[in-house]
């Protein structure tokens, strides 16, 4: 599939669920409300922000909507417990 059409297709059953617009799950995603609407009108966005995109969507999907079919659900990566953390010497 298509990335913009990936991206946007998990960003729109979100939106619907929620109850919010394109503009505001863009903010919360990446703190600019105009990324995903400027993405549906053609433009592009970096790699970086496009995983960063599906990764919050996943983090944040609502356990009774399914995720949209043939659109690959990055794993959400749990933060490491305190005593995980390794100190490295200077």
């Amino acid at each position: 599939m298509d990335p913009t059409v990936a991206l946007l297709a998990c960003a729109d059953a979100y939106c619907a669920r929620r109850k919010i617009v394109r503009p505001t799950l863009s903010g919360y995603m990446l703190r600019d409300s105009r990324v995903l609407d400027r993405i549906a009108a053609g433009g592009s966005m970096t790699t970086k922000n496009y995983r960063r995109c599906l990764e919050w969507l996943s983090a944040h999907w609502p356990a009774d909507l399914p995720w949209p079919s043939g659109v690959e659900r990055p794993a959400v990566m749990e933060p490491m417990a305190a005593a995980e953390v390794v100190e490295v010497a200077a």
